[in-house]
């Protein structure tokens, strides 16, 4: 089978989940012997011209068309996978695909469909005001950063579904995780057409697991250092837990951390920056812990699967799909994510309790071994697309 992954205007060298998440389906798929290929036009972000026209290009956007037609034609893919939506995809390509017939997949990395800031999250909490609505909550609060922009994403969420257009359009919807589905469904998005897969591990891209007698030391946050992804939540951590603490990544809260930690004089606290996935990997693998103290929906959260893959358990905010995530894999401990006691207190309870960690870490770590490994991940892919072919021949028979 010949896959296009195409990210749209998302820049494929960033380590965003939707970009790690489209790299790994493609390593699975060509692994299991399909032909794979990821593709960007990207390079329309730069410059003024181009963000001038970027409210124009969530409607209409020639060169994409022009530039996906040119690949489609030299590539002839049996499916095409959107890995984004809105605003890196626009309704004219959804039109433009829609028109010749080809099986659309769109993966649903997060419930940008529903929530216009994209993961539940508003004013330093989570929010899911929208949910079941029409959504005009988030331009009165300005949920996309402005109104004008807020607007311009509601009018294109509202403008696909007349007529069902984009579930015409898209032959399955893919959400990475049941609490993805769900939002989904809530608010009108059929139930036949959305299919849950979870995101894979790069597991042969993993450092080696420590082993045997070798110490796990210190507790790890690799994430954007911002509100959302629980910066507050942090410094709390970093007041009461007195144990060497690695902040990986940057974020528009990262220079308020480190001058917290200087005038407080917190030396047990190391800011390691924004650094290459590997290095992120390596920090992990030797932690006693991951921290994910998330404020908001957090889809699935590959950070959590990756400690997981490592055999370090992790701390997560029980919310989104993070909390469940963490349940079903038995990979770690899930509490309230609006009260950083819960998280001290579990962090204290694996310093205090290293068999505890140990345990947590292996069943962790066979949980994605088992049931996030690019094999299996290349299976469901194949099922998924199989069935999106054999619907596309059956409603061309019906024309």
């Amino acid at each position: 089978m010949r896959v296009l992954n195409y990210i749209g205007t998302l820049h494929p060298g960033s380590l965003s989940g939707e970009v790690m998440v489209a790299k790994n389906d493609m390593k699975s798929l060509n692994l299991a012997g399909h032909v794979a290929i990821q593709y960007d036009i990207s390079r329309f972000n730069n410059g003024l011209i181009n963000k001038l026209l970027r409210p124009i290009r969530l409607f209409v956007f020639p060169y994409e068309i022009y530039y996906i037609r040119k690949k489609i034609k030299s590539f002839q893919p049996d499916i095409v996978h959107l890995h984004t939506v809105t605003p890196y995809v626009s309704i004219s390509l959804l039109i433009y695909l829609a028109a010749l017939k080809m099986p659309i997949i769109q993966t649903l990395h997060n419930v940008r469909w529903v929530c216009l800031e994209g993961a539940y999250y508003r004013e330093g909490r989570y929010c899911d005001k929208c949910s079941g609505k029409n959504g005009f909550s988030g331009v009165v609060n300005r949920c996309n950063k402005n109104v004008a922009r807020s607007l311009i994403l509601f009018f294109i969420n509202r403008i696909v579904r007349v007529g069902k257009f984009l579930f015409k359009s898209v032959t399955y919807f893919m959400p990475v995780s049941d609490f993805v589905r769900r939002e989904h469904l809530l608010n009108g998005f059929p139930a036949d057409k959305l299919v849950t897969k979870s995101n894979s591990i790069d597991l042969e891209n993993l450092p080696n697991i420590l082993k045997g007698d070798c110490r796990r030391e210190g507790v790890v946050f690799a994430s954007r250092v911002s509100k959302s992804k629980g910066s507050d939540v942090l410094k709390v951590i970093m007041t009461e837990i007195i144990y060497p603490i690695y902040v990986i990544g940057d974020g528009p809260e990262l220079i308020d951390l480190k001058g917290y930690c200087i005038s407080n004089k917190y030396n047990h606290v190391y800011f390691l920056g924004k650094v290459s996935q590997q290095e992120c990997l390596t920090h992990m693998a030797s932690a006693l812990c991951t921290i994910v103290p998330s404020q908001c929906g957090e889809s699935f959260s590959l950070v959590a699967a990756e400690s997981m893959a490592l055999g370090t358990p992790v701390v997560g905010s029980d919310i989104g799909g993070l909390g469940s995530l963490l349940k079903k894999a038995g990979g770690g401990i899930a509490v309230q994510y609006n009260n950083p006691k819960f998280f001290i207190d579990a962090i204290s309870n694996l310093i205090d309790n290293p068999v505890l960690a140990g345990s947590l870490g292996k069943a962790g770590r066979e949980y994605v071994e088992e049931e996030l490994n690019a094999k299996r991940n290349a299976e469901k892919l194949i099922a998924i697309y199989n069935n999106a072919l054999k619907e596309r021949r059956g409603n061309a028979s019906l024309i």
